[in-house]
């Protein structure tokens, strides 16, 4: 299974779960899921994976019977290595010509597979971009063309104005003026550090940004949109304190914000950890 290959190619390498995490650009929260097998990594991750863990990515998502050639391929090399000596060099040859077909083919296959994904991806693109409401064919024929004698003004402005209305209408949705938070929740705790995720709207380009304020200290905290949440995680320092969490969304040129929520950590749990919480 995807879960378990990823744990023991992991810890083969010698990578915690943040270092992995950094090194294909994800949180720990995300490499964690994978490894409990709660999510699976899209194809850009899992080929960045294969590459950090230096295996391919049939290994590393265990398909049948790769892996179980692999080794028995290993465990036969000194027998057949023991054997080579004494085969003729036609038969290497024969062999080293097979060997690279086999090669050829594993290649060709991933090559399918990744023009396959492309183009679906290229078709999903299109299906989701907006359909103007004034194509080229509509403006032509709502253009008057003028009759023998008339100015030529009448359809220079006619045509003006069509093309302002067409751009218009092809512009991107601006940012929104105002952004809303719900399901707003605490997932799960660590010793004193809190998991909490909520659900807003997602803009791809914006940068999804949450304010701690407690007593008289407020710190910020990048919350990680992943499976339809927006995640983040903090340590709690102080008990009996009312947290507050704001949400600040940002594209660089706009800002909004909203107020997520407030809790109270009311008891400490074994060993000084986080026991109980309220809303």
């Amino acid at each position: 299974m995807f879960h378990e290959n990823l744990v023991k190619f992991r810890k083969l390498r010698g990578f915690s779960q943040e270092q992995l995490a950094e090194k294909v650009n994800v949180s720990r929260q995300a490499v964690s899921k994978w490894e409990n097998a709660e999510t699976v990594p899209d194809m850009v991750r899992l080929s960045a994976l294969a590459d950090v863990l230096e295996v391919s990515m049939d290994e590393l998502c265990g398909r049948e019977g790769y892996i179980g050639r692999s080794v028995a391929a290993n465990k036969n090399e000194e027998a057949s290595g023991k054997d080579s000596e004494s085969k003729s060099p036609e038969s290497k040859y024969i062999e080293a010509k097979d060997a690279k077909g086999r090669f050829r083919n594993i290649r060709f296959s991933q090559s399918v597979i990744f023009c396959v994904l492309f183009a679906l991806c290229g078709f999903l693109a299109g299906r989701m971009l907006p359909t103007p409401t004034n194509s080229a064919s509509n403006i032509a024929a709502s253009i008057d063309v003028p009759r023998p004698g008339e100015a030529s003004e009448t359809v220079s402005e006619s045509s003006t104005a069509l093309s302002a209305n067409s751009l218009a209408d092809l512009q991107a949705p601006s940012f929104p003026d105002s952004i809303a938070v719900t399901d707003f929740r605490m997932d799960y705790a660590k010793g004193k550090t809190a998991y909490l995720s909520f659900i807003t709207s997602y803009l791809s380009d914006a940068v999804y940004t949450v304010y701690i304020s407690y007593e008289d200290r407020k710190i910020s905290v990048p919350a990680v949109y992943e499976g339809g949440r927006y995640g983040f995680s903090f340590d709690v320092e102080n008990w009996h304190v009312d947290y507050c969490f704001t949400l600040e969304v940002s594209d660089g040129e706009n800002l909004a914000s909203c107020l997520i929520g407030e809790m109270q950590v009311s008891g400490e749990g074994n060993n000084g950890e986080i026991g109980a919480w309220t809303w």
